[in-house]
């Protein structure tokens, strides 16, 4: 995974994780969940991919500061290559919402022999 300005290029078929931390110095709690949405574009209301993670993990010595986004291979293989747009937001444990990245481009890439879907042909 590369990231550039916010930007994420991903290889199909990868296993690779986010860290998400809050800027405001915030920390995770029982019950918070992050929220990781794929789209073709940014106003749709459809997702092509959403990962929900409550893997709470330290950030800079804080216990709970951040929470780990795991993309497995099994989530992007049968997805077509091209550019997409992701965000993600947080849910909080008392159902309140917060968006901490706007839609911005996810573009996902072919990957090494491991990018193949059931048939085989990597298509």
């Amino acid at each position: 995974m590369e990231f550039s300005n916010g930007r994420i290029k991903f290889n199909r078929g990868d296993d690779d994780a986010l860290m998400v931390a809050l800027s405001d110095g915030s920390t995770f709690k029982d019950g918070d969940k992050v929220f990781f949405s794929l789209k073709t574009e940014p106003s749709d209301t459809d997702d092509i991919l959403q990962i929900e993670s409550e893997d709470r993990v330290p950030y800079n010595g804080v216990a709970n500061a951040a929470m780990l986004v795991s993309i497995t291979h099994e989530d992007t293989i049968e997805i077509d290559l091209g550019k997409y747009y992701y965000d993600i937001y947080v849910e909080w444990s008392d159902g309140t919402f917060r968006t901490v990245v706007e839609p911005i481009r996810f573009t996902l890439a072919p990957g090494g022999s491991h990018d193949e879907d059931e048939t085989g042909d990597g298509a």
